[in-house]
């Protein structure tokens, strides 16, 4: 019997993970079937159910998949020479994750699933403290330190995020991506470096 190709398998495996992903990120968890992800990727039933026994199998996959990318990212970030550049770059992407409509909705699924389902709620906590912990290495690395105390920076700023999904969320006239400048002043404000239309 022919054994089956490691890799092949991990890229079709990848493959539904995807058409998973988008019909979540469109319908919610809930809303989305195992036959919807079959269409979204043109495979057969069979197969999906070979790599995959059910929806929570699925949705699991998903979540994983996000959490090990957001810890990827973080990881990435928690480690640049430029502590403060790092900071503004986590922030960046945070609105522009917000501005992107399926990663928005699949980020606020995700979160609302977290209440009622125990495995998602392990995964999605875990992705939080990634985050807290990124965000308190940066701050603590950042020279010019801030005018508040570092635990305080970190409640702040995840508050900030936290805001900006939400308004993202409930708001369609919000563009997330206008935080932008926002946030730079935040930041400024935060580091004493802000200066006023009055000032010279």
């Amino acid at each position: 019997m022919r054994k089956p190709n490691a890799a092949s398998h991990a890229a079709q495996r990848a493959h539904l993970i995807q058409a998973a992903r988008r019909c979540f990120a469109r319908a919610g968890f809930d809303g989305c079937s195992t036959e919807s992800v079959r269409v979204e990727a043109k495979t057969s039933t069979g197969k999906l159910f070979h790599y995959f026994p059910n929806k929570q199998a699925l949705i699991l996959a998903v979540v994983e998949a996000h959490t090990r990318s957001t810890h990827s990212s973080l990881s990435a970030l928690e480690h640049h020479d430029d502590a403060r550049a790092a900071l503004r770059l986590l922030l960046k992407g945070v609105i522009e994750a917000a501005a992107d409509p399926e990663e928005r909705c699949l980020i606020l699924e995700i979160s609302a699933a977290a209440s009622r389902d125990e495995e998602i709620a392990k995964l999605s906590a875990q992705a939080d403290k990634v985050l807290v912990q990124t965000l308190s290495a940066l701050i603590a690395r950042v020279k010019k330190g801030f005018l508040l105390p570092d635990e305080q920076m970190v409640a702040l700023l995840s508050s900030w995020i936290d805001g900006v999904f939400s308004r993202a969320g409930t708001d369609p006239s919000f563009n997330p991506l206008t935080m932008l400048a926002t946030m730079d002043n935040l930041l400024a404000v935060l580091q004493g470096t802000h200066r006023g239309s009055g000032d010279v």
